[in-house]
């Protein structure tokens, strides 16, 4: 009797397959893949990866608030507030020191909460032995911004990429930060984040929409 032996081989992964079919995935929480530091009593995750039953991958932004008793223990739980990631114009910069690409160049990143609830990410860059600043505020372009009347004024709002970047200007002196040297006084500044680097852009302030000149590129230091 003549066996297939195709036939038999079909059969048998059908029946070790078939079990497999539609069995969901394992939910499951990446933060190894997340930008986060940490603050006081809290830790920011920003971008946090995760898988639903499907398979399918989400992206979080997730506060996690310890709390510790009078006797200095740390509570076994934590508030946890996990808000699906917004675009990039609205979210907030990860505060810290940055390596300026190609270069020895650093800044210092820190945030401030205004009134209205934005952020204003203040940057302190060293170049050389001079040491100048920017600030952006996150957020679109509208009532609440503390930079609105001159960014309006050097029509930054008609920019084709003013919805990808969070917008401020740099301060009232001319400097360099690593290779571009054009970030004159009060010139428009947009930032561009993925949690763990910070893209960097200035504009002149001729003709709107204004040229882009140059930028840089920092990226987090442990």
């Amino acid at each position: 009797m003549k066996i297939n032996c195709f036939k038999i081989t079909i059969f048998i992964l059908s029946a070790v397959l078939l079990p497999l079919v539609g069995q969901a995935a394992t939910p499951s929480i990446m933060l190894e893949k997340s930008a986060s530091y940490a603050l006081k009593n809290s830790v920011y995750a920003f971008t946090v990866p995760t898988t639903d039953s499907t398979g399918k991958v989400k992206y979080f932004d997730v506060i996690i608030d310890l709390n510790v008793n009078a006797a200095g223990i740390i509570s076994p739980t934590a508030n946890v507030t996990a808000t699906p990631f917004v675009p990039v114009a609205t979210r907030v910069l990860v505060p810290g020191k940055y390596q300026v690409s190609g270069s020895t160049d650093t800044c210092d990143v820190s945030n401030l909460t205004l009134t209205n609830g934005r952020i204003q990410s203040i940057f302190k860059c060293t170049h050389g032995t001079a040491v100048n600043g920017l600030s952006v505020v996150n957020g679109t372009i509208s009532a609440g911004h503390p930079f609105l009347a001159e960014l309006l004024a050097k029509k930054v709002n008609l920019q084709s990429d003013v919805a990808t970047q969070t917008w401020g200007l740099t301060d009232g002196t001319t400097f360099a930060i690593g290779s571009c040297a054009y970030y004159y006084a009060g010139y428009a500044v947009g930032a561009k984040t993925n949690g763990n680097q910070i893209i960097l852009s200035t504009y002149s302030t001729g003709v709107a929409p204004h040229t882009y000149r140059c930028g840089n590129t920092l990226t987090k230091l442990p």
